[in-house]
């Protein structure tokens, strides 16, 4: 998964390890560089924001594999590339996810099979209701 800077108030951003240099695990209070990377908020506070403190201290959160999957899984299904290797993410997705994907194409709301799919544009309207039946957990 690339890294990804969000704008604005509460907003999210991650970090790939290999960005986090000394420097920065400085800059964001990190003791270790993690693993998988580091996800972290914007504060929700508009006179905090408007004052120049972007960053909410207890927004950080050092992604294990678990979490990375959920992440990257829910990025690549928000894009025109869809998700790939789906075996990838077995460990995130409910045991018969085969049959829910090949159903949810049926429908038209998806294109694709058990290694990789993207969402139609009337899969993305219930976006949310796809992700919540096919992820173990969320």
């Amino acid at each position: 998964m690339e890294s990804y800077l969000g704008l604005g108030l509460n907003s999210s951003s991650f970090l790939n390890p290999e960005l986090l240099t000394p420097e920065l695990l400085t800059y964001f209070k990190q003791e270790e560089k993690p693993e998988y990377g580091l996800r972290f908020k914007n504060t929700p506070n508009f006179n905090l924001y408007c004052e120049g403190k972007f960053l909410d201290p207890l927004g950080f959160e050092q992604l294990g594999e678990k979490d990375y999957l959920i992440e990257e899984f829910f990025l690549s299904l928000r894009t025109d590339s869809g998700v790939k290797n789906l075996k990838k993410y077995e460990k995130i997705l409910v045991s018969n996810y085969i049959v829910k994907i090949e159903a949810y194409r049926e429908q038209g709301l998806l294109i694709g099979d058990e290694d990789g799919f993207v969402l139609t544009d009337e899969g993305m309207d219930v976006f949310n209701a796809i992700v919540t039946d096919i992820m173990a957990e969320i």
